[in-house]
């Protein structure tokens, strides 16, 4: 520490210090090159599972707002079932064709990207490639376009929150406030 400071302690900022002769209100927490460190590393490489609904595609205004912070993303389509061997290789060519529109449009904001198409459990695939990428951030929709509507937290994005060892940001479905 220098001269006139002491340590915060644990709070709200969490870790920081507080300056004394800087001239700034002693409540105010400082940021210093911690705190910049981590702001960057948490937007490193984003995961972005999506079912391509219209809930699960929000996360891309997220990407939008912050693309000047982050360095790359990575998405993800999980198909949870088909009805025979040709209708699930229709529906991975789909969801690659579609991801692959997603990554061309994160290059054109100047974003690396990339993309995978599993079949699966959905949470399971989705913390695998979490792991496999290892990812900083995982970005996804409370609510995806699964079958029971008005539910809190959909089942995919409860089994990720809960299993999850990376940062997770669950954006709220766009008419929460009219819920």
């Amino acid at each position: 520490l220098r001269p006139g400071g002491r340590d915060r302690p644990h709070g709200r900022f969490g870790r920081g210090r507080i300056v004394g002769d800087s001239g700034a209100d002693p409540g105010d927490p400082v940021e210093d090159a911690g705190d910049e460190l981590l702001q960057k590393n948490l937007l490193h490489r984003i995961l972005v599972p999506t079912d391509f609904s219209l809930k699960s595609l929000s996360a891309l205004d997220v990407i939008r707002m912050l693309r000047e912070h982050i360095s790359e993303v990575v998405f993800v389509h999980v198909v949870e079932r088909s009805r025979s061997q040709d209708d699930l290789e229709d529906k991975m060519k789909t969801a690659s064709n579609r991801l692959q529109e997603l990554v061309d449009e994160m290059k054109i904001f100047g974003i690396k990207a990339g993309f995978h198409v599993r079949k699966g459990a959905a949470s399971k695939e989705i913390l695998r490639i979490a792991e496999k990428e290892d990812v900083s951030l995982i970005v996804m929709a409370k609510t995806g376009a699964g079958l029971v509507k008005g539910l809190v937290m959909g089942s995919t994005a409860q089994n990720v929150t809960l299993n999850s060892e990376r940062s997770l940001l669950l954006l709220p479905p766009e008419n929460a406030a009219d819920d």
